[in-house]
């Protein structure tokens, strides 16, 4: 049996479920770190774990050593620095597990309207900020305003940024087919240099794109610029027809899964190759090379302590079937062409002599385990010097 049919004869279904599960989790991982600053911190602790099997699998123990009390520091580390991108991986997780947010698509009428009374705002110079909701929830990031069922028009964004209305400072948020909430707070991004730069808008916008998949809309009061801010990048729009096609693309992406576009399984599909190899990596690595696993090896007979009067005429058998317990990966990195039966003879008289072995008498490396080894004596005749 070769190898790769042995390995295929010990797969179960519960192995494949194993891998899938985990491939999935690094999936969304992936997607989600690509957006936020942390990836660069996983990169570099990716490095670092490289670096740390590479040591374990070289035995460099000092190395290995210093690497697992760093470990150990940097993992509460994560945890306290990165809490926020912690908690909202888990919501993605559960968005994910339910299927995703369905999200129906904004009839074009209003997307025409909100894109029509945007190019108002930005000829008059009326600040102003829309939320388009994505899949994500955003209701633990937003603060105070108030609820609006109200229908996407022009009157309406016209009325509610008004320099003269109250809830023109906040943001207003539209959700499938309509406007949900106006005069709402957003959470500011995290780059205090670049929010002082830009403006209270404009970091806000940025600030909820980080932390979900929202497209925020922003209309600049000084510059009647309009800027578009998705996964915590902010970018200028050309014109009104830039802006349609931002929006246009994003509803697309939103789509409901029943929809015509790309399908799931093609959207990022080397990432999600890349995620079912690293997760396959992951099981062969820390379940399948773990696994117990039994040998058989002919383990020739080494004789010690040979008294000076005396030499060997013969041993019989020469060599014993031992049969060797452990972890798939310490049975197949078993050196076997090092492994002895040793025998001490130092008591031994000339003629022929059987000689028992015990389990000592093979000194096997830490994890591996004599099950039983046949014969349990040997035959060893012994003839004077002459």
């Amino acid at each position: 049996m070769t190898r790769i049919s042995l390995f295929l004869s010990n797969l179960r279904l519960a192995d494949a479920l194993d891998v899938a599960i985990v491939s999935l989790l690094l999936y969304l991982a992936w997607a989600w770190f690509r957006r936020t600053k942390a990836a660069f911190v996983v990169i570099g602790m990716l490095i670092l774990t490289g670096v740390y099997i590479i040591a374990r699998v070289l035995d460099l123990t000092l190395t290995a050593y210093l690497f697992q009390g760093f470990f150990a520091v940097s993992l509460f580390a994560f945890i306290v620095i990165f809490q926020e991108e912690i908690r909202h991986f888990f919501e993605r997780v559960a968005v994910f597990s339910m299927g995703g947010r369905r999200v129906a698509p904004h009839p074009d009428a209003e997307i025409t309207e909100l894109v029509q009374a945007l190019g108002e705002l930005a000829r008059e110079k009326y600040g102003a900020l829309i939320v388009l909701r994505g899949r994500d929830p955003i209701e633990r990031h937003i603060t105070e305003g108030h609820q609006l069922d109200g229908k996407i028009s022009r009157a309406l964004l016209m009325s509610i940024f008004d320099p003269h209305s109250e809830g023109h400072d906040g943001a207003m948020v539209i959700g499938s087919e309509r406007v949900e909430r106006f005069s709402v707070y957003l959470p500011l991004g995290r780059d205090l240099a670049q929010n002082a730069r830009l403006g209270t808008r404009h970091a806000a916008a940025i600030g909820l794109s980080e932390l979900g998949d929202a497209l925020c809309i922003v209309v600049s009061e000084e510059r009647g610029q309009i800027s578009v801010a998705e996964d915590g990048r902010l970018e200028e729009i050309r014109d009104l027809g830039d802006l349609r096609a931002r929006i246009d693309a994003f509803r697309k992406e939103k789509l409901p899964s029943g929809s015509p576009g790309i399908p799931f399984w093609r959207r990022n599909l080397h990432a999600k190759v890349a995620a079912v190899l690293l997760a396959f990596g992951f099981w062969f690595h820390f379940v399948y090379s773990e696994k117990p696993t039994l040998r058989e090896y002919d383990i020739p007979v080494a004789l010690h302590n040979v008294p000076v009067s005396l030499r060997v005429s013969a041993v019989e058998p020469a060599a014993v079937r031992a049969v060797l317990a452990g972890a798939r990966r310490s049975i197949q990195h078993l050196d076997s062409s090092r492994l002895r039966a040793h025998l001490d003879v130092a008591r031994a008289d000339a003629g022929e002599s059987e000689l028992f072995l015990g389990r000592e008498s093979i000194l096997l490396p830490e994890g591996i385990v004599l099950v039983r080894m046949e014969p349990a004596a040997v035959r060893v005749i012994m003839s004077p010097r002459r």
